[in-house]
Protein backbone atom coordinates (compact mmCIF):
# COMPACT_ATOMS: atom_id res chain seq x y z
CA UNK A 1 0.00 0.00 0.00
CA UNK A 2 1.46 3.79 -0.50
CA UNK A 3 -0.65 7.20 -0.82
CA UNK A 4 -1.29 7.98 -4.23
CA UNK A 5 0.86 11.68 -5.22
CA UNK A 6 3.62 10.84 -2.93
CA UNK A 7 7.22 9.95 -3.99
CA UNK A 8 8.20 8.53 -0.91
CA UNK A 9 9.00 4.64 -0.97
CA UNK A 10 5.52 3.91 -0.01
CA UNK A 11 3.99 4.03 -3.58
CA UNK A 12 2.14 0.95 -4.95
CA UNK A 13 2.74 -1.43 -2.41
CA UNK A 14 0.37 -4.92 -3.19
CA UNK A 15 -2.19 -6.56 -1.28
CA UNK A 16 -1.89 -10.12 -1.93
CA UNK A 17 -4.38 -12.50 -1.79
CA UNK A 18 -2.41 -16.08 -1.56
CA UNK A 19 -3.80 -18.95 -0.71
CA UNK A 20 -0.83 -21.64 -0.95
CA UNK A 21 0.96 -23.86 1.88
CA UNK A 22 2.84 -21.48 4.52
CA UNK A 23 6.57 -20.67 4.30
CA UNK A 24 8.62 -18.73 6.20
CA UNK A 25 10.28 -15.63 4.94
CA UNK A 26 13.87 -14.62 5.55
CA UNK A 27 13.01 -11.43 7.08
CA UNK A 28 10.29 -10.17 9.04
CA UNK A 29 8.76 -7.18 8.98
CA UNK A 30 7.61 -5.28 12.27
CA UNK A 31 3.76 -4.46 11.54
CA UNK A 32 2.11 -2.32 14.58
CA UNK A 33 -0.11 -4.12 16.07
CA UNK A 34 -3.89 -3.71 16.68
CA UNK A 35 -5.90 -5.33 19.11
CA UNK A 36 -9.01 -6.77 17.11
CA UNK A 37 -12.88 -6.16 18.88
CA UNK A 38 -14.93 -9.55 19.08
CA UNK A 39 -17.60 -9.44 16.53
CA UNK A 40 -15.22 -7.51 13.47
CA UNK A 41 -13.48 -9.01 10.90
CA UNK A 42 -9.78 -9.65 11.16
CA UNK A 43 -9.13 -8.11 7.31
CA UNK A 44 -10.36 -4.63 8.36
CA UNK A 45 -7.96 -4.27 11.42
CA UNK A 46 -5.03 -6.34 9.10
CA UNK A 47 -5.37 -3.61 6.64
CA UNK A 48 -5.44 -1.25 9.35
CA UNK A 49 -2.00 -2.58 10.54
CA UNK A 50 -0.95 -1.84 6.95
CA UNK A 51 -1.77 1.50 6.71
CA UNK A 52 0.13 2.33 10.39
CA UNK A 53 2.93 0.29 8.78
CA UNK A 54 3.08 3.35 5.65
CA UNK A 55 2.29 5.86 8.38
CA UNK A 56 4.99 4.97 10.54
CA UNK A 57 7.44 5.36 7.53
CA UNK A 58 6.04 8.45 6.24
CA UNK A 59 3.76 10.78 8.48
CA UNK A 60 2.25 11.40 5.25
CA UNK A 61 0.40 8.52 4.99
CA UNK A 62 -3.48 8.40 6.46
CA UNK A 63 -3.79 6.00 8.53
CA UNK A 64 -7.80 5.30 10.55
CA UNK A 65 -9.51 3.27 12.77
CA UNK A 66 -11.44 0.41 12.14
CA UNK A 67 -14.66 1.58 14.01
CA UNK A 68 -15.28 3.82 16.85
CA UNK A 69 -15.35 1.53 19.82
CA UNK A 70 -11.43 1.27 18.97
CA UNK A 71 -10.98 4.35 20.25
CA UNK A 72 -13.87 4.49 23.21
CA UNK A 73 -11.84 1.52 25.02
CA UNK A 74 -8.71 2.54 24.19
CA UNK A 75 -9.91 6.06 26.39
CA UNK A 76 -11.89 3.60 29.04
CA UNK A 77 -8.28 1.15 29.19
CA UNK A 78 -5.21 3.71 28.54
CA UNK A 79 -3.12 0.44 30.17
CA UNK A 80 -4.04 -1.43 26.91
CA UNK A 81 -2.60 -0.45 23.54
CA UNK A 82 -5.51 -1.01 21.23
CA UNK A 83 -3.73 0.35 18.34
CA UNK A 84 0.02 1.60 17.73
CA UNK A 85 -1.19 5.22 15.59
CA UNK A 86 -3.15 7.99 16.53
CA UNK A 87 -5.75 8.08 13.69
CA UNK A 88 -5.47 10.42 10.88
CA UNK A 89 -8.51 10.99 9.98
CA UNK A 90 -12.03 11.03 11.30
CA UNK A 91 -13.33 8.07 8.85
CA UNK A 92 -13.82 4.43 9.93
CA UNK A 93 -12.55 1.75 7.64
CA UNK A 94 -15.94 -0.21 8.76
CA UNK A 95 -18.24 3.23 7.88
CA UNK A 96 -16.26 3.18 4.66
CA UNK A 97 -16.28 -0.72 3.85
CA UNK A 98 -20.35 -0.51 4.73
CA UNK A 99 -20.71 2.63 2.28
CA UNK A 100 -19.15 1.55 -0.69
CA UNK A 101 -20.92 -2.21 -0.11
CA UNK A 102 -18.28 -4.49 0.45
CA UNK A 103 -20.02 -5.26 4.08
CA UNK A 104 -22.77 -4.95 6.38
CA UNK A 105 -21.19 -6.33 9.09
CA UNK A 106 -17.67 -6.18 9.36
CA UNK A 107 -16.55 -9.23 7.20
CA UNK A 108 -14.37 -8.77 4.30
CA UNK A 109 -13.35 -11.73 2.14
CA UNK A 110 -12.46 -10.04 -1.04
CA UNK A 111 -8.99 -8.79 -2.21
CA UNK A 112 -10.60 -6.57 -4.38
CA UNK A 113 -12.90 -5.36 -1.93
CA UNK A 114 -9.80 -4.46 0.03
CA UNK A 115 -8.13 -2.92 -2.58
CA UNK A 116 -10.88 -0.73 -3.42
CA UNK A 117 -11.03 0.36 0.37
CA UNK A 118 -7.50 1.46 0.87
CA UNK A 119 -7.86 3.18 -2.29
CA UNK A 120 -10.66 5.14 -0.85
CA UNK A 121 -8.07 6.37 1.57
CA UNK A 122 -5.76 7.57 -0.86
CA UNK A 123 -3.80 4.03 -1.07
CA UNK A 124 -2.38 2.11 -4.26
CA UNK A 125 -2.69 -1.23 -4.03
CA UNK A 126 -3.42 -4.32 -6.24
CA UNK A 127 -4.86 -7.90 -5.34
CA UNK A 128 -3.03 -10.88 -6.63
CA UNK A 129 -4.77 -14.01 -6.82
CA UNK A 130 -3.18 -17.50 -6.92
CA UNK A 131 -0.21 -15.49 -5.77
CA UNK A 132 2.70 -18.35 -5.25
CA UNK A 133 4.89 -18.60 -2.24
CA UNK A 134 7.89 -17.12 -4.19
CA UNK A 135 5.58 -14.24 -5.07
CA UNK A 136 4.57 -13.73 -1.32
CA UNK A 137 8.28 -13.91 -0.74
CA UNK A 138 9.05 -11.55 -3.30
CA UNK A 139 7.04 -9.05 -1.77
CA UNK A 140 8.27 -9.85 2.18
CA UNK A 141 12.05 -9.31 1.13
CA UNK A 142 11.26 -5.87 -0.58
CA UNK A 143 10.20 -4.73 2.60
CA UNK A 144 6.36 -4.31 1.46
CA UNK A 145 4.04 -5.94 4.38
CA UNK A 146 1.27 -7.99 2.43
CA UNK A 147 -2.63 -9.03 3.36
CA UNK A 148 -3.20 -12.46 2.92
CA UNK A 149 -6.57 -13.69 2.86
Amino acid sequence: LGVAGHTAATLAQPILAYRAPSLMPDALIDVPHRVQLPGTACALYSLGMVMDYWHAHDSANPTALVCDKDESLQRLEPHVSRFSCAPTTPRRLLDVAIALGHTHNGSCWSASHLVELAASFGYAARAVHRASAADLKAVLSSGHPPLVI
